[in-house]
């Protein structure tokens, strides 16, 4: 085995770590030095920032006796890293557990040139190394994704390059080379969003009119009656909408989906914290398209997925589930294909619901509908807001055809599908009882089929077709 001496983070680690201090004193400090006409007199500085500069202080140089004491290596078969503190701790991360590696940048690190690696093995919070220098964050970035690629392929029967087993450096630009990292990534952008429709979406989705009705109907007791002291109960609904706002934009800002490369896509996003996140094609489970009554205007939808070992919609500790924040039916057909090669969509034929199932749906019974075959099975719903799900046969974890007492009085029946994840569920009720049956016999025999081939999420496969909007078409054909 190939040992090298371990390597340390970015000198600046602890600097970075504790900029909520060092902001502020900088602040208190100032305002005593403009209170005093511009002079600083240590006289007038009171007891309590002297207090917060001490504990600053002293937490930088345990900072400091930390970053000392934390290394990491890229050895044979592992990443390794370890902290010898206070508490002695070692952790090792196998190449063929990692699942996906993402560069975050706050503000505070962006401010000085150095990001956070965040490394996801799929079960449990990340493993992270703060902080790393930009340029060789993307060495360790593109060194593991390589590694993790080459023991997948290795895995499947394949031949590991030359050099796979190979400890190496990452502070040294010449032990990785950029030719080397530029096989498992790519700069070709397939979609972006410019800023102006993200900040238009998000003032139109129906989470911030809902919101908006909501407190005008609040509100409307307090105008009738004009006591007006109600109205301060309607602050915190306020304070939500401005937090789903700036939230989604601040996220969600300057959006590229990149092209797929070795199975793997990335995705770009940030105004005042950036993320460059990668994505395995494999651990996609579904896609969900939502669009609000006042995006069919414009043609936009936005499209969520179920990525394996994700837990939140944009949780700290985790990816985004976010695909595509707000795009057209041609940007979202462009974003499937970079995800899922080869599905297509304009192979759908959409079924609707039998009449007697508006007693299940009374308020959408016409929008709702299914599509299946080999590759995909789809469903739609809502009379507003409209949602289309997509989950692949490869992907299927357990299907079920079950009836209700409602549906069993009405002869009708329904089945599901189940995948990991809460972002995406398949849920069709209504339909024939023979229909629903032969749903299940059908399904097995693609689950088999994708199970033994490959095809469906080989990047090389052919692009998804054009197909036209399927929300927005005629009415689906009847079930017969």
């Amino acid at each position: 085995m190939n040992q090298l001496p371990p390597e340390r983070l970015h000198p600046l680690t602890p600097f970075v770590k504790g900029w909520v201090g060092l902001l502020a004193i900088v602040f208190f400090v100032g305002r005593s030095w403009l209170e005093n006409g511009g002079r600083f007199d240590v006289d007038h500085v009171t007891w309590w920032v002297w207090i917060l500069l001490a504990a600053m202080v002293g937490s930088v140089l345990l900072g400091l006796a930390s970053w000392r004491a934390t290394t990491f290596r890229l050895d044979d078969d592992a990443l390794r890293l370890a902290t010898r503190f206070i508490w002695n701790t070692s952790t090792v991360i196998n190449y063929s557990k990692v699942q996906s590696i993402d560069i975050v940048s706050p503000l505070a690190a962006r401010l000085v040139g150095v990001c956070s690696l965040r490394i996801d093995v799929g079960s449990g919070a990340p493993h992270k190394l703060e902080y790393l220098g930009r340029a060789r964050a993307e060495r360790v970035r593109d060194e593991l994704a390589r590694r993790a690629a080459l023991v997948r392929d290795a895995g499947r029967g394949g031949t590991p390059m030359a050099g796979a087993a190979t400890s190496v450096r990452t502070d040294d630009a010449r032990a990785v080379p950029q030719q080397r990292g530029a096989l498992f990534r790519s700069d070709d952008v397939v979609v972006s969003v410019p800023p102006a429709r993200l900040v238009a979406a998000v003032v139109t989705s129906g989470e911030f009119l809902g919101s908006i009705v909501f407190a005008l109907v609040a509100l409307l007791p307090s105008i009738l009656t004009r006591q007006f002291v109600l109205a301060g109960l309607l602050v915190p609904a306020v304070w939500g909408l401005g937090a789903l706002v700036v939230n989604r934009v601040v996220k969600e800002w300057d959006y590229r989906l990149h092209a797929p490369a070795r199975g793997v896509v990335r995705v770009a996003r940030g105004l005042t914290d950036t993320v460059s996140q990668t994505v395995p094609v494999e651990r996609v489970q579904g896609f969900e398209l939502t669009q609000s009554w006042l995006w069919r205007r414009f043609g936009w939808w936005r499209v969520r997925f179920t990525v394996l070992g994700y837990r939140g919609d944009d949780a700290d500790e985790g990816g985004s589930t976010v695909l595509l924040p707000v795009g057209s039916w041609a940007e979202v057909e462009a974003a499937l294909s970079a995800v899922w090669p080869g599905i297509d969509l304009g192979s759908l034929q959409w079924q609707a619901l039998p009449p007697r199932a508006r007693w299940l749906h009374p308020l959408d019974w016409r929008q709702r509908g299914w599509a299946v075959n080999p590759q995909v099975v789809a469903d739609r719903s809502g009379r507003l807001n409209r949602r289309i799900s997509l989950v692949a046969p490869a992907r299927a974890q357990s299907w079920a055809v079950q009836q209700g007492p409602l549906e069993r009085r009405l002869g009708l029946s329904g089945f599901s599908v189940q995948i990991s994840g809460h972002v995406v569920a398949l849920n069709v009720t209504g339909v024939e009882p023979t229909v629903a049956r032969a749903f299940a016999e059908s399904f097995s025999g693609w689950v088999r089929a994708a199970l033994t081939s490959r095809t469906l999420f080989d990047p090389a496969s052919r692009p998804v077709g054009s197909c036209a909007d399927p929300a927005l078409s005629a009415a689906p054909q009847r079930q017969s």
